[in-house]
């Protein structure tokens, strides 16, 4: 079973970093990373961990939808995180499929280059670069994509991580619905969901991973006519508060991780009308089993 690693907090200053497109000289970086976001040893048999190859493959189909956060430069850089994505025009309505499936392998054999729709494919952040507002900025810069090539939104599935505490109280589905009202917090689906993306449903057998009773939750995110950013809050009684933010365009390739905060003040209050969803991926479970998670994109985005 896999283990979720504790995120390092090594200093309470955020460190400076960038948000760049993946090339084919990050693709060892890449395939390493993943393996470390999901306590997956090297040498462990990994059938849901793309290799540097696959990376070279996901880049030739989609350069344009992935990204690495990286520090330093030339010799020095170093991969901290990473985002993956894929076009489709699979609407998030039809009837979900399970990652592996719905992606078409590890080298995105179901990328469609013109599709409405980008799929969040994974998303992981080193260990030891966590709580430094990595997988924040790489959220970011997948919804900014969304509004770069003029496309519908963007969904994924967040793996129900948390759903391991309550298995023996409740079925996936009621937790699921729990986590969805506010009334429990998952440690994954719950930031999603604060990121404003918005649960449209249950996949059911959507990775093998047993801590998440093998389902996630279907996130769907579509961008705000004014630009803005809509967050959801669960307050005291389980009601939900949404709260429009605006985030200023950014479409250059580099994205400073230490230039602005990760999470901006929320503005007032908006009114509660039509919720804008965001969309993030799955929580990757043991790469050894035959089929993964987001990968719901995994979880651990910080």
């Amino acid at each position: 079973m896999r283990r979720i690693p504790t995120p390092a907090r090594t200093t309470s200053r955020r460190a400076s970093f960038r948000i760049v497109r993946t090339t084919d000289r990050h693709a060892d970086s890449v395939a390493r990373v993943i393996r470390r976001a999901h306590d997956v040893a090297d040498d462990e048999l990994c059938l849901s961990c793309p290799t540097p190859a696959m990376v070279r493959r996901q880049i030739r189909r989609f350069p344009e939808g992935q990204f690495v956060a990286v520090r330093g430069h030339g010799d020095d850089e170093r991969v901290l995180g990473v985002a993956m994505l894929m076009r489709t025009d699979r609407p998030p309505s039809a009837k979900p499929k399970p990652w592996l499936r719905m992606i078409g392998g590890l080298g995105l054999r179901n990328h469609v280059p013109d599709g409405r729709w980008l799929y969040g494919v994974e998303i992981a952040v080193d260990p030891d670069a966590q709580g430094q507002g990595v997988g924040s900025a790489l959220y970011r810069r997948r919804l900014e994509l969304v509004r770069e090539l003029g496309l519908e939104g963007m969904y994924a599935g967040g793996m129900l991580k948390g759903y391991r505490r309550f298995r023996s109280r409740m079925s996936p589905r009621e937790y699921a619905e729990r986590v969805r009202s506010g009334e429990i917090e998952d440690p994954t689906v719950t930031m999603q969901l604060r990121r404003g993306f918005r649960a449209a449903g249950v996949i059911e057998d959507y990775e093998d991973d047993e801590e998440a009773g093998n389902c996630a939750m279907l996130i769907v995110w579509r961008p705000q006519p004014d630009g803005s950013v809509v967050r959801r809050r669960i307050v005291g009684d389980g009601s939900e508060r949404r709260v429009a933010s605006r985030r200023p365009s950014t479409s250059a390739a580099d994205v400073p991780g230490a230039a602005t905060p990760a999470s901006p003040a929320p503005a007032p209050a908006a009114p509660p009308t039509a919720p804008a969803a965001s969309t993030v991926g799955r929580a990757a479970s043991k790469r050894a089993t035959a089929v993964p998670k987001a990968r719901s994109e995994p979880g651990s985005a910080s």
